[in-house]
């Protein structure tokens, strides 16, 4: 999990899922989180593609505030004010 390079919103990578964008969505949805607002595919290089489920701002202040504190080593990747 990142945060987007200039913002607050929660990025996912999650390749080996590319092809179940509808599942990942449903595991959200099913204990009452938003689902991704967005999957961002790229490719990697010429064989492999690279998927990133993405959250809104707001969607992503609801999944910080259900993950609550970070884990230790990984406070960087949780915005200053969920910390």
């Amino acid at each position: 999990m990142r945060l987007g390079k200039n913002h607050n919103n929660i990025r996912i990578s999650m390749s080996n899922e590319i092809e179940n964008t509808n599942k990942v969505s449903e595991y959200f949805s099913n204990i009452g989180l938003p689902k991704p607002s967005n999957y961002s595919i790229s490719k990697r290089n010429s064989v492999t593609k690279n998927c990133n489920a993405v959250w809104t701002v707001e969607d992503s202040q609801k999944l910080f505030d259900y993950m609550g504190e970070p884990l230790p080593d990984f406070e960087y990747k949780w915005p200053e004010e969920y910390r």
